[in-house]
């Protein structure tokens, strides 16, 4: 994927409220808003439904990118108010939902059955904000220590 210099957080990849029991079963849902990644599953099947209909159309040139545009890209995954009890395999989820993982800057994992938090979550440098009221966090100590050096600004966490 080529590096995106100017760009601004599009809306988020929203699966709230779809009674999800495992991060993975998103894979397989179309999200409430938000663009997801040409890598998805989803994805692919659209663009193979719109190859077919376009072929009797014209091909026309294609259109050079100016160094003034800016690309609207997805950094935030809402996954609040469903029924996860973990976050098992949320980077391979990641992974497939957004073309630039690097950029990702918050999720929302709030209402759901968590008890802990999986460390995988740090994998993201970018990460400003984690979302995690109204779960089963009993210990506000289950929250991983966040490095100081990983991070630019200040990671918040709301438990």
């Amino acid at each position: 994927m080529a590096e995106v210099i100017n760009f601004v957080s599009g809306p988020a990849l929203d699966y709230s409220f779809m009674e999800l029991e495992t991060v993975a079963d998103c894979l397989e849902e179309e999200p409430r808003s938000g663009v997801l990644s040409s890598k998805s599953r989803l994805r692919q099947v659209e663009e193979k439904e719109v190859k077919v209909v376009a072929l009797g159309k014209k091909k026309t040139k294609p259109r050079v990118k100016s160094q003034y545009e800016v690309t609207e890209i997805t950094t935030c995954l809402r996954l609040c108010n469903n029924s996860l009890p973990n976050l098992d395999g949320l980077n391979d989820v990641v992974e497939e939902l957004f073309d630039h993982t690097d950029k990702i800057s918050w999720f929302d994992f709030s209402f759901n059955q968590l008890k802990t938090i999986d460390l995988g979550l740090l994998a993201h440098t970018n990460l400003r904000s984690v979302y995690l009221q109204g779960n089963q966090i009993t210990d506000v100590r289950e929250v991983p220590l966040i490095d100081p050096v990983l991070y630019t600004t200040n990671l918040l966490c709301r438990c």
